[in-house]
């Protein structure tokens, strides 16, 4: 098709040249891979915030039925973003397990072995400082231990979903987390605004809850061994969340 536009107009004929060695392959086929890559997975994820536009959460005043779909956390996460990458990547892997060094073995919440890279999935239950230092450390010591037992990847994507819309931490995590080696990238979002509206209110985990068994008003009743060791009660920082 090149030589038949080559005497007309030489720039055609080189465009439709470098189109067709894009699109085809010596195996005779186009090579639906081409946009596959660590770029592209980084893609999705950014798209996480716009893509919940549509997520359910019925007004009582406009639905006789409302129908809500809470995210309460970081499993619901994992779901939604299975769904999303199992769209385009066809070798997911979810809840991967690396081989076994010693008496420890480690699971990554998904893996795509075609690009080589791990996806790690973080849900952040509070909005102060700490919690987010947590999970920066959670990350820094599972990227070494996933990396050094992991023989089908090379690197780690990051995930973090932040249920408090503490955008006011997301930088100092991001840029904290980029720094590691082995850390391709990292995506920090906020729960949609429509869900702040909601009732429903995170899980927390079991340490998260023993820790509350110390606040008044609370489950055990504001406890001393609570106030002695400095517990912070959600009446103290309320906030939106899903």
């Amino acid at each position: 098709m090149a030589q038949r536009y080559q005497r007309r107009s030489p720039l055609l004929a080189t465009l439709l040249t470098k189109v067709g060695l894009a699109l085809w392959r010596p195996s005779g086929r186009p090579d639906d891979q081409t946009l596959l890559s660590r770029t592209h997975l980084s893609l999705l994820l950014k798209r996480f915030p716009a893509a919940m536009r549509r997520w359910r959460w019925d007004d009582d005043d406009r639905v006789k039925e409302p129908i809500r779909w809470p995210i309460t956390s970081e499993r619901e996460i994992q779901d939604i973003l299975y769904l999303i990458l199992r769209s385009v990547f066809d070798d997911v892997n979810d809840e991967d397990p690396n081989p076994k060094v010693g008496h420890a073995s480690t699971r990554s919440d998904f893996g795509i072995p075609s690009l080589r890279l791990l996806v790690e999935i973080k849900y952040i239950y509070a909005g102060p400082a700490a919690e987010f230092k947590k999970i920066e450390q959670e990350v820094m010591t599972d990227s070494v231990a996933y990396l050094q037992r992991a023989t089908h990847y090379d690197e780690i994507v990051v995930f973090i979903d932040d249920s408090t819309a503490s955008v006011e931490h997301h930088d100092l995590t991001r840029d904290a987390l980029t720094k590691v080696p082995g850390i391709a990238d990292v995506i920090v979002v906020s729960r949609p605004g429509v869900l702040a509206q909601g009732s429903s209110t995170p899980t927390a985990k079991k340490g998260e809850r023993a820790r509350r068994e110390g606040c008044p008003g609370e489950e055990g009743g504001g406890s001393q061994e609570g106030r002695a060791t400095g517990t912070v009660c959600s009446q103290d920082h309320r906030r939106p969340v899903y």
